[in-house]
């Protein structure tokens, strides 16, 4: 539900900020955040614990038990009563007539009384078939009633359906900013763990586990912490260096003090340092630098002053206060603290936000310690990171992954212009910040205020010890999660999980299958990741070795009467342990949360999923609940977890878990498509006029979706398997709307305005309830199963999981910025028909072939035209010439755009085109060029046409083009030989060359050698001048020699042009296969495919009758095409379901 939903009392054990929330500490999981801190009893224990359970059984048997007798006792006992009004003495005055009657009146009663009572056993026999009557049931049911809103109508607002009479019963308790049914059952798991900590028989089996109990109890003695005071803090402070705020401090000490308050006590003021996985190479560790330190939850609270103005002002009274009580005065502090604020404001200005940092890709930054010296070099990196990662040795060549490069470029600039008395307030500011939990009352009562007005709550109500087992959660979890795993934690839980684990995976592999806008390649890839895809279940197993827990904590010193230095010292210890993490191989089996965490999460480095026994526990899982709640609960949390190595940040990981594009690029563009919908979706909801944040909670939406999605498949494959399941008693739904309502009361919370509004700026999960509408109006199971009509808030008729294929044909086909995609022919071919996707693949293909042509043709213009000032003969005058008329071959073509009745038209625009560009090519090169374009042009002009102008036509089968090809090769035959003519005989290309080669390499006097007199018997006389044209001709007529001599010329280049060309063309056709390799892959298989059901329908019996192989070859050639191997920038494949995430 949020990201952190332990109490408000507990939030102070770290920060306001949740500290770490942000840092790349979480980045190697992408966590469910059901609730990060409640856990509940697992299904033993809760079988032993009924006075632990929040169902009401005795008031609901109670109340079957008395309805049922009352109607018992009514009718039988006024029969009884008037039959004895009318006693003996009554029949005794009757005539015999009169008794004979009574008599027969008296038997058809009878008679009409055993058929009511046979009907009353049927019908009860019959009903207790349908209905569960088992105590578990009888109890869900009677809970699920009570969380409804049956006032509500279902398809309006499905959450306050399912969840109205939850807030209605469950108002936010004192000093509380939000409540969830997970929040009471965490405290039902705090009041375990208190009861094992507390043992006055308490002696754990190993020495991690008398620590925890140490540390605890240190935690709980206030009293101690009461006489120590603020002292222990100042003295860190005074061992560090001092603080202006308080007193002396060491003026060129600042480097030292950053290395001690970020490398020994992780208090992180400018940047965080951890030492994690390689994004891009999951097999090895290495050192991670993210932005860090802000102490308000989001950048957002600094920067909009206005709307957080009460913020603010709360959070400078705090940093005064507490300066204050650590021995600050008053004036000084008040000035000091707000030049501190102002510097963190300037801090979150240059913070990226967290909605801008979901593409991993780009936020990646692998340099070396020199190269980051380079970029930041306000920080001694080496220096820096050799004391924090001390006693390891580090050169200026180890390298480090930056998530924050622009940042971290910016904050050096920032150090290097701010004072230095500021610098050192503000890292020991930091500091405080992450020790006041440590403390006395007093520090308490000052953050009470902060967290007033921050998240709307009064002062905290929350026992000392509900705060204590947070703390030792968080500091000794995996030695508390032994003791708790010991005490409730059924084994058999884990194999039931795992079942359903692998049914939510073969559920999801199968949607795979239905996401057609997902090519082959792709979809084959992801199914691999997803069977890779590692699970951990209810714990890690060493925890239940006392020696090897003992070894997980060795080294970590922990007394009774300090907890201000049980936190440093687990502050040093967490150091060593992240320094010694660096020269090892990553752990895969390596847990980020502790057992008793309701909550489950997925790391994309190790590509795992990790499911605690916290969350393996009613109302998610219950072994003798129905198993539309469990798939609803768990199923749902599991799918979710699935769905994330596939949302927007996930898919970036293969399945070894290294940051690589592994998605063919044509289905990273359709699932950018899809996810631009969820955006535009969820931002539309809000929360007391506030938007969601779509793009901040983009990654958690795709996998509510796709985990609600995948289980529901996996329900109603269970319900194939093993027939329909009986329903509860009550509630009046069916088991389908029962695995709806069970997913939607998951979700069921109440929480302040102020908190609402912290979780909008900082959540990367939807609010609850719109985690619960969102994701229910986008699916169309829900819409059935409720009879939600289209038009209504759960049935929008736009859902964002589905793209039709005439949709896909339009986006990515038809759109002018689609022109350098490859065409969609597989959807082109089913949508269309064969006959229609033949005409775009020979339109395409022949597209393609221009490009060489028209550059070819284009390089001949251009040269032509940069020597035509230089041609010598150009530059010559020819004797006197008569005008005459110039003729000009006319050219018109003018096609009009016809209603689709066939493609003649297309097919024999294309051909014209073809023999004009082919036959011509030679007197115009630019042709081609010009051909190409319109091509170009012409493809999305047919593409509109079809997809957005004509009636889907009726397919028709056929094998190629038909008679076109025949054409074709004759219009190139031809093109050949008239291309050789027209440059033999028309250019004056061969006529060049023979007068080169016959003067002496020259074309000097070129023009008139190719001049002729005309012979006089055709000379004009009434005319002074006479015509000379081209024939080498002499006066009396006759050809001179040259005209032979070129004429031979001219046919043996004719010869010689034809014999080359059809010699290229011949080894073109042997190098390039008429069927590409991907078609003749998907015609083997199909032809395959067609033999193997021939064969099954001859080994069952069964002949086809006429229609079915039609019907038959068509279902194999749309397998076909979802299996084949698709270009990197082909099309999505036809989306015929909702996709998943």
């Amino acid at each position: 539900v949020e990201p952190n939903t332990r109490t408000d009392t507990d939030r102070r054990t770290y920060r306001a900020t949740k500290d770490g929330e942000d840092g790349p500490e979480e980045r190697p999981s992408v966590a469910l955040s059901v609730q990060v801190r409640d856990s509940r009893m697992s299904v033993a224990l809760q079988d032993l614990r009924n006075t632990m359970s929040s169902y009401k059984r005795a008031t609901l048997e109670e109340e079957e038990g008395s309805d049922t007798p009352a109607e018992a006792e009514s009718s039988p006992d006024s029969v009884e009563v008037g039959f004895r009004k009318g006693g003996v003495d009554i029949l005794g005055r009757r005539t015999q007539l009169e008794v004979l009657l009574s008599v027969m009146l008296l038997a058809a009663l009878l008679a009409l009384l055993a058929c009511l009572v046979a009907l009353g056993l049927g019908f009860s026999s019959d009903s207790g078939r349908g209905l569960c009557l088992s105590e578990a049931c009888v109890t869900v049911a009677s809970q699920i009633v009570e969380a409804m809103d049956r006032s509500a109508d279902p398809c309006q607002d499905f959450h306050q359906f399912a969840c109205g009479g939850w807030m209605r019963k469950n108002p936010l308790p004192d000093g509380r900013s939000r409540w969830s049914t997970f929040n009471s059952i965490w405290e039902q798991n705090q009041a375990l763990l208190k009861h094992l900590l507390e043992n006055g028989t308490f002696n754990g089996s190993s020495e991690a586990e008398r620590k925890t109990q140490s540390y605890y109890l240190s935690c709980l003695n206030t009293q101690r912490i009461e006489d120590l005071g603020a002292q222990p803090l100042v003295d860190l402070i005074t061992k560090i260096g001092g603080w202006n705020m308080t007193g002396p401090w060491d003026k060129d000490n600042l480097m030292e003090v950053l290395k001690m308050v970020s490398g020994l006590y992780r208090a992180q003021p400018f940047f965080s340092v951890v030492v994690g996985a390689d994004p891009k190479n999951s097999n090895s560790n290495i050192i991670q630098v993210d932005q860090s330190g802000l102490f308000l939850p989001s950048r957002d609270y600094y920067l909009n002053k206005t709307a957080n103005e009460k913020v603010l002002m709360a959070y400078l009274d705090y940093m005064v206060e507490l300066g204050m009580l650590l021995g600050g005065e008053k004036t000084s502090t008040q000035l000091q603290m707000q030049q501190i604020l102002d510097f963190e404001t300037s801090l979150a200005n240059i913070t990226v936000p967290q909605d801008q940092r979901r593409d991993e890709e780009k936020i990646y930054h692998k340099v070396t310690i020199s190269e980051l010296q380079l970029l930041a070099p306000a920080v001694d990196w080496l220096d820096f990171l050799t004391f924090s990662l001390s006693p390891l040795e580090l050169n200026d060549t180890e390298p480090v992954v930056l998530y924050a490069r622009e940042y971290l470029q910016q904050v050096s600039e920032l150090i290097n212009k701010t004072d230095k008395s500021l610098l050192n307030n503000y890292m020991m500011w930091t500091l405080v910040q992450k020790s006041v939990a440590t403390l006395d009352q007093r520090f308490e009562n000052a953050q009470d205020k902060l967290l007033e007005s921050l998240y709307g709550t009064k002062k905290s109500c929350t026992p000392r010890w509900q705060t204590c087992i947070g703390n030792t959660d968080d500091t000794l979890g995996f030695a508390l999660g032994a003791l708790f795993v010991k005490a409730t934690f059924d084994k058999h839980s884990k194999e039931i999980a795992e079942e359903m684990i692998n049914e939510i995976r073969s559920a999801f592999k199968q949607a795979l299958d239905r996401l057609s806008w997902m090519d082959s390649e792709t979809r084959q890839a992801a199914k691999d990741k997803a069977d890779a895809i590692y699970d951990m279940i209810g714990f890690p197993e060493f925890i239940l070795d006392p020696k090897e827990l003992d070894d997980v904590y060795d080294g970590y010193d922990v007394s009774d009467d300090s907890f201000f230095q049980n936190m440093l010292n687990f502050y040093n210890f967490s150091t060593r342990v992240m320094a010694d993490q660096l020269r090892k191989a990553p752990n895969k089996d390596q847990w980020s949360m502790t057992p008793p965490t309701v909550n489950a999460y997925y790391m994309p480095t190790k590509n795992g999923i990790v499911f605690p026994a916290g969350i393996l526990q009613a109302p998610f899982y219950a072994h003798d609940h129905p198993k539309a709640l469990n798939f609803g609960g768990i199923g749902v949390v599991m799918g979710h977890e699935l769905t994330h190595a596939f949302d927007d940040q996930g898919r970036e990981y293969d399945k070894e878990g290294n940051l690589r594009p592994w998605w063919q690029n044509s289905s990273v563009e359709a699932f950018r498509q899809r996810t631009e919908c969820m955006v535009e979706q969820y931002s539309r909801y809000t929360v007391n006029g506030e938007h969601v944040n779509g793009k901040q909670t983009l990654g958690e939406n795709i996998a509510d979706n796709g985990g609600l999605k995948a289980a529901y498949h996996a329900y109603r494959s269970w319900i194939q398997r093993h027939g329909d399941e009986k329903t509860l008693p009550a509630v009046n739904l069916t088991n389908d709307q029962l695995f709806f309502v069970g997913f939607a009361q998951v979700w069921c919370s109440v929480r302040t305005p102020e908190s609402a509004h912290e979780g909008l700026v900082t959540d990367p999960h939807s609010p609850p309830r719109y985690r619960v509408i969102g994701t229910l109006a986008n699916s169309l199971d829900f819409s059935h199963h409720f009879s939600c009509p289209e038009g209504t808030p759960m049935n929008t008729g736009k859902r964002c999981e589905a793209l039709g294929l005439r949709q896909i044909l339009y986006g990515y086909w038809a759109k002018w910025s689609s022109w350098s995609r490859y065409q969609p022919l597989d959807h082109i071919r089913e949508y269309f028909g064969e006959k229609i996707a033949l005409y775009f693949a020979w339109l395409g293909f022949y597209t393609g072939w221009l490009l060489p042509a028209s550059l070819v043709g284009t390089f001949i213009f251009l040269v032509g035209f940069w020597l035509v000032t230089s041609d010598v003969p150009a530059k010559e005058e020819s004797r006197e010439e008569a005008p005459r008329l110039e003729e000009v071959s006319p050219w018109e073509a003018d096609y009009q755009l016809l209603v689709c009745e066939g493609l003649l038209s297309e097919y024999l625009e294309m051909v014209i085109q073809f023999g004009f560009i082919t036959i011509f090519v030679a007197a115009c090169p630019l042709a081609p060029l010009f051909a190409l374009i319109n091509n170009w042009v012409e493809i999305r002009l047919d593409a509109q046409k079809f997809v957005t102008e004509y009636r889907r036509p009726v397919v028709e089968r056929a094998q190629d083009i038909g008679i076109w090809f025949s054409i074709l090769q004759f219009i190139t035959h031809t093109a050949v030989l008239s291309n050789a003519f027209l440059i033999a005989f028309t250019s004056s290309f061969v006529p060049r060359l023979y007068y080169r080669y016959t003067r002496d390499i020259t074309l000097s006097g070129f023009t008139n050698f190719t001049l002729a007199t005309s012979p006089k018997s055709f000379s004009q006389q009434q005319q002074n001048t006479s015509c000379r044209y081209q024939g080498f001709r002499d006066e009396s007529g006759e050809y001179l020699p040259e005209y032979f001599h070129l004429l031979a010329i001219r046919l043996s280049f004719v010869i010689v042009f034809e014999h080359v060309v059809f010699f290229v063309g011949r080894l073109i056709d042997l190098m390039v296969p008429d069927i590409p390799e991907e078609v003749e892959m998907k015609m083997k298989r199909e032809h395959y495919m067609a033999k193997e059901a021939l064969a099954e329908n001859q080994s069952l019996g069964k002949t086809l009758i006429p229609g079915d192989e039609d019907v038959l070859s068509g279902e194999l050639r749309q397998r076909g095409s979802r299996i084949s191997p698709l270009r990197k920038d082909s099309p999505p494949p036809i989306l015929k379901e909702i996709p998943e995430a």
